[in-house]
């Protein structure tokens, strides 16, 4: 109990310490008023787990919202996803999850 009560003491007395000593710095201001150029071409990526067939759905219905509200040529949308359950039990759900992630896709 003691050792992690003085851990926890150490790091926040660290923490207090480099919010004084280290100042700062300012970041590049980037205008993208007129839209995003090609060589900044940015990937937005949503991290998700694959439930179930309605949830692909609402994700791709998500994605295909955010897609229409910044109507950008070189802004694209993904969906990084995985299934919940161990490699083992997936085979009947992943095949089902297949199927409406790739009628999903063809949007």
């Amino acid at each position: 109990m003691c050792l992690a009560s003085s851990a926890q003491l150490s790091v926040s007395l660290v923490n207090w310490l480099s919010t004084i000593l280290v100042r700062p710095g300012l970041l590049p201001r980037m205008d993208f008023s007129t839209g995003i150029p090609s060589e900044y071409r940015t990937l937005v990526v949503v991290p998700t787990l694959l439930t179930d067939s309605a949830y692909i759905e609402e994700l791709v219905e998500a994605l295909e919202i955010r897609y229409l509200a910044n109507p950008e040529p070189h802004l694209h949308y993904g969906l990084l996803t995985d299934f919940p359950m161990p490699p083992r039990r997936r085979c009947r759900r992943m095949r089902n999850c297949w199927n409406w992630r790739a009628k999903g896709s063809r949007r």
